[in-house]
């Protein structure tokens, strides 16, 4: 089994780092704090996504099993060299988006 690659000990001083610099920028708190009630939940809501993706992240990381990097090199110039054909066939003059005046 792979480790956690960030430490439970480096999120916890990434947070009380974060924490203290709010604390420094606003050091009485709600009177200095710019931001009404509203916007304040939805940026606590943004970083609890953000967190959760990273969470996310970091379980297929550790679970999925990727194919090797010469596989992974092969399909993506699979798929770019699939994608130039597609648009060569489907717009052959050429992927003008505005017509000539």
């Amino acid at each position: 089994m792979r480790e956690l690659p960030l430490s439970l000990f480096t999120v916890l001083m990434v947070s009380f780092m974060v924490l203290l610099l709010i604390a420094v920028k606003y050091p009485r708190g709600r009177l200095d704090w710019p931001y009404d009630r509203a916007t304040s939940l939805r940026i606590f809501f943004s970083s609890l996504l953000f967190l959760l993706i990273l969470f996310l992240i970091y379980l297929v990381n550790r679970y999925v099993e990727y194919p090797s990097s010469a596989t992974l090199f092969k399909i993506v110039v699979a798929l770019f060299f699939t994608l130039i054909l597609a648009a060569g066939v489907l717009y052959p003059e050429s992927l003008r988006l505005a017509p000539e005046s």
